[in-house]
């Protein structure tokens, strides 16, 4: 049996730029998350095919460790970019939560 329930919920309204500043933020962590991933798969991908590579000149092996690693770092500072952009909304949403009063 469903027994129907009220519950009284608080407003939080925002103004066109905090909106947009939320969203931008999201977007900027999403896409800098897809790009760590990416480069993640790069790096463990050019590992892979390495090891199983036989006959391959040096020179191109270390090209291929070279851009591995630089894919790694990458994947490393996009992290750490995102996680600055998903706190950065969440510290924001904090803000509009601590500036609102309700009347109680």
């Amino acid at each position: 049996m469903i027994v129907p329930g009220t519950r009284i919920e608080k407003g939080y309204p925002l103004t066109r730029d905090e909106l947009w500043l939320l969203g931008s933020l999201g977007i900027g962590a999403t896409t800098a998350f897809a790009g760590a991933s990416g480069l993640i798969g790069y790096y463990f991908n050019v590992g892979m095919n390495l090891a199983l590579s036989q006959g391959v000149p040096e020179k191109m092996i270390a090209y291929y460790e070279s851009s591995r690693q630089w894919s790694l770092i990458g994947a490393v500072a996009l992290c750490i970019l995102g996680l600055i952009l998903a706190a950065g909304s969440g510290l924001k949403v904090f803000s509009i939560i601590r500036r609102t009063t309700h009347d109680e």
